[in-house]
């Protein structure tokens, strides 16, 4: 699967755009501001791996072999982390 933050792709071209993919992780981690810094970045890594592969596998449902647009938000509320990628799943070929 190719991963883009960019709309095209210089070595392939699109030939069907075929929908928007997302991808969503909420992570319950106590409440952030008890924890030490240096445990936060292990638990931002997990919450963003796991909202990457449910975008990835939407994606995949579709029959798409890239997304383009890619982009991704991170948030906390109440000692949770959401993570959230949304992107184009599209269909390409290489050039």
């Amino acid at each position: 699967m190719i991963l883009t933050t960019t709309h095209n792709l210089e070595t392939h071209e699109i030939i069907s755009y075929l929908g928007v993919v997302s991808g969503k992780s909420y992570n319950y981690a106590r409440k952030l501001r008890e924890m030490k810094a240096s445990a936060q970045p292990g638990l931002v890594a997990k919450a963003e791996e796991v909202a990457k592969d449910e975008l990835i596998a939407q994606a995949e449902e579709l029959g798409a072999n890239a997304i383009v647009g890619m982009s991704i938000d991170f948030e906390t509320d109440n000692g949770q982390i959401h993570v959230i990628y949304t992107g184009t799943a599209v269909k390409c070929i290489r050039k």
